[in-house]
């Protein structure tokens, strides 16, 4: 299971380079940042989409990681022309095998899977699945043909049929945003492959005690 910061983990300001540089501190796998594209097409970290002008650029993101080995989850809260762009940055700073992206829903898998870049399918529907489980072994497998490497949730969603579902059909599992230690030990039980969270040091701690 890998730790993902959360954007404003820790108690920082979401979007920001303090809340990068939090989650590098605390040694969280991978950092989770939310991306927009400013008018003139560079990407951005917010979730805001009227106020992108003065908001971290992406790049000075990355160059804030160096060269360590952490990875990154780009959030994508728009798929447009720009999103182009966003591979040669990735290749610029030696990402390529480091970077994923969230965020994309069926309709922006066109788009998306062209870039060379893993992609989860974001399920916040997945409470559907809860009264009908029987349909969770054909959603892995259709998710499966569409080109993605898991499914990226809300925590409440997760259970057990789901995360072997998940599994069966060579899909990994990835939830958000998971910060209170029992929680955080539920999701680590029922076996899902990503933690995303504003707490990382109290999911690194859960992950170091186990087994």
């Amino acid at each position: 299971m890998t730790v993902t910061a959360h954007a404003g983990a820790l108690g920082t300001e979401a979007n920001t380079l303090p809340s990068v540089a939090a989650g590098l501190c605390c040694g969280a796998q991978c950092i989770e940042v939310d991306i927009r594209f400013r008018r003139d097409g560079i990407p951005v970290l917010s979730h805001d989409p009227f106020h992108l002008d003065g908001a971290p650029t992406l790049a000075e993101a990355f160059a804030l990681a160096g060269s360590g080995t952490v990875g990154w989850n780009l959030d994508l809260k728009e798929c447009g022309a720009f999103l182009a762009d966003l591979p040669p940055l990735v290749e610029q700073y030696g990402l390529r095998d480091r970077v994923f992206f969230t965020g994309v829903g069926r309709n922006d898998i066109p788009a998306v899977r062209t870039l060379g870049i893993p992609y989860y399918l974001n399920c916040g529907f997945a409470f559907w699945f809860a009264r009908r489980p029987s349909l969770l072994r054909p959603f892995a497998a259709e998710a499966k043909s569409l080109g993605v490497l898991g499914l990226n949730l809300p925590y409440r969603c997760a259970s057990p049929q789901l995360v072997r579902a998940a599994h069966a059909a060579g899909l990994l599992v990835s939830v958000w945003t998971v910060n209170r230690s029992r929680t955080q030990a539920r999701m680590a039980r029922l076996g899902v492959d990503n933690m995303t969270t504003l707490r990382p040091d109290l999911a690194l701690l859960l992950r170091k005690r186990r087994p």
